[in-house]
Order: C-alpha cells, then sequence, then structure tokens
C-alpha cells in the first residue's frame, strides 16, 4: 500500500517522487468571509496506488476550464484519450473520469452543502495503461466565480486559467527564505519589468500567451512589500503582506479571502511552507 505522500507524487512524466504530506486534509476559510459534455459520468473512486517504474516520457493532464456552480466544480481538462484521469485528495477522496477519443475530460466535484465557503485542494492525475502521470502543479479550486481555480506550483509562481487579455498581475508567491515570483499577463511578446521595493528593476518577456512570470530578489525583511510592474508606458503596482504563516496543527494549507483576492499558506514537496496571493480581476492598481 502505497502513501497518500506517493499517490499524490509530482513525477511530471518520469520518476515518481513520494510527497510527505499530512494525512490529514482540513482548508479553512475564516468565517464570515464572501465568498461541455463529459466522456462519462464521473465517480468517486479509491485512490490508485502510483507505480514507479521508470517510464518514457509522457505528456501531463492539463486544465482548461474551470467553472463554479451552487452545487459543483465544474474542471475540463486534455489527457491521453481514454486515459482515466483522477483529482485526489491527501486525505484518499478521489473523482475520476475517463477522456473521450480527442482526450477531453470533465470531472464535476461536488461542494460542501453544510460549507458552501470551503475550497478544496486536490492532486491531478492519468493512468495510461497501469502508468500514474502527475500533473506538475496542484489543483486549489476555491468558492469565487472570479477565480475558481488556481494551479499552485512548487518553488515557482501560481498560474491562474483567467483570460490574458489585459495587462494585470494575477499572482505572487513567496517563502520564508525571501523569495518572491510575481505573474500576470502583458502583451504578448513585449518586454515586462517589474521592481520590488523601488530597487533596481527585473526585466523579462511576456510569452506568446501573454503570460509572464518573474523571479524578485529579496530585500530588506520587511512586512509588506511593494511590487510595481511595467510595459511601456502601462504600470501595475502591488502592496503585500509577506508576514510568515504557521498552518494549523493537522492541515496541508490554509486559505483567506482578503480584499482584492485571496492568500493561500501550503505545504510543499519538500515539506516547506509556500504562500500563494491570488489577486482579483478587477484589483489591478494604476498609480
Amino acid at each position: 500500500m502505497k502513501s497518500v505522500g506517493e499517490r499524490l507524487a509530482l513525477d511530471c512524466g518520469r520518476d515518481v517522487r513520494p510527497i510527505r504530506w499530512p494525512i490529514v486534509l482540513a482548508i479553512s476559510i475564516a468565517a464570515g468571509l464572501v465568498s461541455a459534455c463529459a466522456p462519462k459520468a464521473n465517480d468517486p473512486i479509491p485512490p490508485a496506488d502510483v507505480q514507479s517504474a521508470q517510464v518514457g516520457y509522457l505528456q501531463a493532464p492539463r486544465l482548461t476550464t474551470t467553472t463554479l456552480s451552487d452545487r459543483s466544480f465544474s474542471v475540463k481538462g486534455i489527457a491521453a484519450k481514454g486515459a482515466r484521469v483522477r483529482l485526489s485528495s491527501p486525505e484518499g477522496q478521489a473523482f475520476g473520469t475517463t477522456a473521450d477519443d480527442q482526450g477531453v475530460w470533465q470531472i464535476d466535484v461536488p461542494r460542501n452543502a453544510a460549507r458552501p465557503q470551503q475550497a478544496l485542494l486536490f492532486g491531478l492525475s492519468e493512468d495510461i495503461e497501469g502508468r500514474i502521470i502527475q500533473a506538475e502543479f496542484y489543483v486549489a479550486l476555491l468558492p469565487d466565480p472570479q477565480v475558481p481555480v488556481v494551479m499552485l506550483r512548487a518553488g515557482t509562481g501560481a498560474q491562474t486559467l483567467a483570460n490574458g487579455t489585459v495587462f494585470a498581475i494575477t499572482t505572487a508567491d513567496f517563502d520564508s527564505a525571501g523569495g518572491l515570483t510575481v505573474s500576470g499577463f502583458a502583451p504578448a511578446g513585449k518586454p515586462v519589468k517589474a521592481s520590488l521595493d523601488r530597487a533596481a528593476a527585473i526585466e523579462s518577456f511576456a510569452g506568446q500567451d501573454g503570460r509572464f512570470s518573474l523571479g524578485l530578489p529579496s530585500s530588506a525583511p520587511t512586512i509588506v512589500r511593494q511590487i510595481q510592474i511595467l510595459s511601456g508606458m502601462d504600470q501595475r503596482t502591488l502592496s503585500l503582506d509577506v508576514s510568515a504563516h504557521t498552518l494549523p496543527a493537522g492541515t496541508l494549507a490554509d486559505m483567506s479571502r482578503l480584499v482584492g483576492g485571496w492568500r493561500i499558506d501550503w505545504t510543499t514537496p519538500s515539506g516547506g511552507v509556500q504562500t500563494t496571493y491570488i489577486q482579483s480581476p478587477k484589483a489591478g492598481v494604476k498609480p
């Protein structure tokens, strides 16, 4: 029997590496905060054992869209055609379906009727003839129609599935060591500059899909960091609270609704805590 960590290991199509998750998942949201066609109906299924055999590179499953209703999160994506696709939580709960002949799949994850503001965290995988291929991210489902899903990526910036037509900061990730990555959208292929606490700017380019992600150097240890992003003559700023957070005992992650966004403190595969800030699509700031 494999451990919970092994079942949710991220292998990117290669070796499976166990993750030392806590046994119980408990994601809480502070009290009083506001909140396609499936080829086969999804059904609750027990998590499969991950086989650790050496395999050649295989494309990991991907997300394409996620929508939120009163009763469920509708999660859609692409995998190998005919693959068994599974969303598995660290406590062993899982939901699965089978990708169609085009590799398209859909899983409807029910919301907790008694706790409609509860967020959910899953590992995403596909089973191809007994070979388990994990996605390179964790899936955080948020009870927020503006940002119903975020892909949490250890050691780098998180990604949303938001439309990238507007210049904006979408996420910022940091850890206790002081590292910080800011991500968002800018005009495709254009240069993007980012500075932290008015230090010298770091320059990169937005991809052809308009996404950018820049790692910023550590600065003086302050509680609030000022991030500025420039693209041409346009700019956006973000004041980010980078205070440390201790997860409640026995939990994998803790989530809170903030003014203009969300904060997720979560455990990485290495056992450290990474914090992801998700900015609301309507919260862009022009100084």
